[in-house]
């Protein structure tokens, strides 16, 4: 295989658009076989080159006066040079290519004048990629329409990425609304809102993706029909994909004109409701919601064998394999969401708008993902958390009652003792006055407090059914005895300064050791808070 080359000079001054050097030597140099390594002639060279569109215009119009046959020669590629006019967005020179053609269909006798031209518009590059294609890629809007003007009737097919001229060039984005009507304002053209590509999308599957309401709005006035259009990969439609991005504008106007489109289903069983839990979307499960028929739309379940509805996917994409068939409620699901990240009863945004349709209460059992158990609720409604309550109240009852009756007496002993002498002041604390002792009267105050609702909470437990409400009263009453904790030991280290104030160094070094508490507090707090039960 021989490898072509252009001469340096000759390939500079393409590149520069000096017609000079071309026009000197016109009559020892065939312009055809002035070549690069890919076939590229000393047009592609200039329109690529863009040293200044209006130097190249005048470039491109001499040399095609020169030879004429350049105008149809492609690349390696395939590509002519009207493909790299359209891809540089040069207006001038694409018009000049085509007024170009006209003219030869003139000088060969043909009425119509457009023989020339729409072979060239029509003709594809490697990519089966035409012209036009190259336009919309880059967004080009004036070549777009000047190129649509010229050949108004042709469909243009698919190029090899499955892609017509109305496709975006990039995934991404999608082109303005302008370029697109002006793509398919010829009935010629309306069969592209159907055109697939290689994975069954159609334009307004990737209009949707990109949340281009105006896009989308403009293809379902051409074509409704295309918001029922499935892929060939997993069968879903523009409504799944927009729940799916909650692209809510996008959402609304597929709802507004085709309303029946959300009973459509992907090859796994989801229809719009269960893309749009999935993503844990509250505003799009909520626009869902307010006008479909909803008795039908939350019972719906998927089919891959774990019947759930789309109520029970707002937390499948949470992972968790140990569940799948447990005859859980939606509610079940999105509660030990709750549990499993913040160990309270509070409900997400998406469980109150399914709560609000009437979405069935938990059921008896929720389960962990690693196979512990969250809590269980017996046939006949009696939670079995008593037998877990009876086995350590003993434990933590004691110590809160230990903190409140070590703090208690602190409290009335008072570090360094009172004033004898008669005054005004006999009975009051000696150190009244030193920073460290306020700091201990106001932590072993806090100690007794706290450890005092502990003890208090343990009592309620016993008085009263409590069931509803066990986990956070009993977490409740684990944290107020572990701040307790942390209470006295401030206190103690502070009372202990207090007293040993003349004793600087020995003040600091009780300080420090009791400061190493504060660490292991931490650590411990850390790991047994993850430990406490989670159950409703």
């Amino acid at each position: 295989m021989s490898i072509t080359f252009m001469d340096p000079s000759l390939y500079k001054a393409a590149a520069k658009g000096e017609i000079g050097t071309f026009k000197q030597q016109a009559k020892h140099l065939d312009l055809r076989l002035l070549l690069t390594p890919n076939k590229n002639t000393i047009l592609h060279i200039n329109i690529t080159s863009q040293y200044g569109r209006d130097k190249s215009f005048e470039f491109v119009k001499e040399i095609l006066s020169m030879c004429p046959p350049l105008l149809l020669q492609v690349n390696t590629r395939y590509e002519t040079p009207l493909h790299i006019a359209a891809s540089h967005s040069d207006v001038a020179v694409v018009n000049l290519l085509i007024q170009t053609a006209k003219a030869a269909d003139c000088h060969k006798g043909l009425e119509s004048r457009t023989e020339s031209v729409r072979q060239m518009l029509r003709m594809m590059n490697k990519e089966k990629d035409t012209a036009l294609h190259e336009a919309v890629r880059n967004d080009h809007l004036d070549v777009i329409k000047l190129l649509i003007k010229e050949d108004p009737d042709f469909s243009y097919p698919a190029n090899h990425a499955g892609e017509t001229p109305l496709y975006p060039s990039r995934r991404e984005r999608v082109s303005d609304e302008e370029m697109t009507r002006e793509i398919l304002v010829h009935a010629a053209k309306l069969a592209l809102t159907k055109e697939a590509d290689q994975r069954g999308w159609v334009p307004l599957h990737y209009a949707a993706l990109c949340g281009d309401v105006s896009i989308v709005r403009l293809l379902l006035e051409l074509d409704k029909s295309a918001a029922y259009i499935a892929d060939n990969t997993e069968n879903k439609i523009a409504i799944h994909v927009a729940a799916g991005q909650c692209h809510l504008g996008v959402m609304k106007e597929l709802l507004s004109r085709c309303p029946d489109c959300w009973e459509l289903v992907d090859n796994r069983g989801r229809n719009a409701l269960q893309f749009a839990t999935e993503s844990q979307c509250p505003e799009a499960v909520e626009l869902i919601l307010q006008d479909l028929p909803l008795n039908d739309i939350i019972k719906k379940k998927d089919s891959q064998g774990q019947g759930h509805a789309p109520l029970h996917l707002l937390v499948a994409s949470l992972h968790h394999p140990e569940v799948d068939k447990q005859n859980r409620s939606a509610l079940d699901i999105d509660k030990f969401r709750v549990l499993e990240k913040s160990h309270t009863l509070s409900k997400c945004p998406t469980m109150l708008h399914l709560e609000g349709v009437g979405a069935a209460e938990p059921n008896a059992n929720i389960i962990s993902h690693n196979g512990r158990e969250k809590g269980r609720r017996s046939k006949d409604g009696t939670e079995n958390y008593d037998i877990y309550y009876k086995k350590t109240k003993d434990s933590h009852l004691f110590v809160s009652i230990f903190i409140a009756t070590v703090t208690f007496a602190a409290g009335l002993t008072m570090p360094g003792g009172y004033v004898n002498d008669k005054g005004h002041d006999q009975g009051s604390a000696i150190l009244t006055k030193v920073s460290a002792f306020k700091a201990f009267v106001v932590t072993d105050t806090l100690a007794l407090t706290l450890s005092s609702t502990a003890v208090s909470i343990h009592v309620f437990l016993a008085m009263r059914d409590v069931k509803n409400t066990f986990l956070e009263d009993y977490n409740t009453m684990m944290h107020f005895t572990l701040f307790a904790a942390l209470a006295t030991m401030i206190a103690f280290v502070t009372g202990t300064y207090a007293v040993l104030e003349h004793s600087r160094g020995l003040a600091i070094s009780n300080t420090v050791i009791g400061c190493l508490f504060l660490f292991l507090f931490c650590c411990l707090f850390d790991f047994g808070t993850d430990q406490l039960p989670e159950w409703k």
